[in-house]
């Protein structure tokens, strides 16, 4: 076998293999957070029972929890829509993520919400970065072509508005509790509130990929739309 034939087949196995490995370790590290939250708890429950902890440490749990659902969610999605040969940063950023999530359970209710918040742009970054990046190797594979036609959106406001968005509004969260410490309750609520439409739009992106009766419908919508536009004109 000469070193082209290597090639191809490495990079086949790789195609193959890396998926579920991907996958499988991303479970792992948001089991070991989840863990770590639940262990932070139980030591802020500690003497007088889970009544005792704070509102902004729940708000705090929930935030952190909902982070762990949001980033198992992408990747989930991420390995069984495509197909690409992985790189070294494919395996080093959920480890990455992996520590800020740790950072975060383990300096639950510990004080300034401000420094708490910090880490969740940079989280949000990474994962931005992680798909933009997968995305573009993945557009490389012939395997992937017709499915990124279909999922990925030509608008560039579209396909990155919502990440991007996300970014600026944590910073912004950030800044706010820290110049308005009094504000700290407000944007853990806030906060709370952007991983919930995260995961509500991950619901949706997932259900119109696999539902081909959602993209019939929307274009139906359309064409029904464009008619009365004509007519009216």
């Amino acid at each position: 076998m000469n070193a082209e034939d290597q090639a191809a087949t490495l990079r086949a196995r790789a195609k193959t293999h890396f998926p579920s490995v991907l996958l499988t370790l991303t479970s792992v590290i948001q089991a070991m957070a989840l863990e770590t939250l639940w262990s932070r708890l139980s030591v802020l429950a500690s003497p007088d029972g889970f009544r005792a902890i704070p509102l902004e440490t729940w708000l705090q749990a929930t935030a952190l929890l909902l982070a762990i659902v949001v980033l198992w969610i992408y990747y989930a999605q991420l390995v069984m829509r495509l197909v690409w040969v992985p790189r070294l940063t494919d395996s080093l950023i959920p480890f990455a993520l992996g520590v800020g999530q740790f950072l975060e359970a383990d300096t639950l209710g510990a004080g300034n919400v401000a420094l708490w918040l910090a880490p969740f742009p940079v989280i949000f970054l990474l994962c931005f970065a992680s798909w933009n990046w997968t995305v573009a190797r993945a557009q490389r594979e012939p395997e992937n072509a017709d499915l990124i036609d279909a999922f990925l959106p030509a608008s560039l406001v579209v396909r990155h508005g919502p990440m991007v968005g996300s970014i600026v509004l944590l910073v912004m969260m950030t800044l706010c509790a820290w110049v308005w410490p009094a504000s700290s309750t407000a944007m853990l609520i806030l906060l709370d509130l952007l991983l919930l439409v995260h995961i509500a739009l991950q619901g949706v992106y997932w259900q119109q990929s696999v539902d081909p009766r959602q993209e019939l419908n929307s274009t139906r919508r359309s064409a029904s739309v464009s008619s009365g536009l004509s007519a009216s004109d």
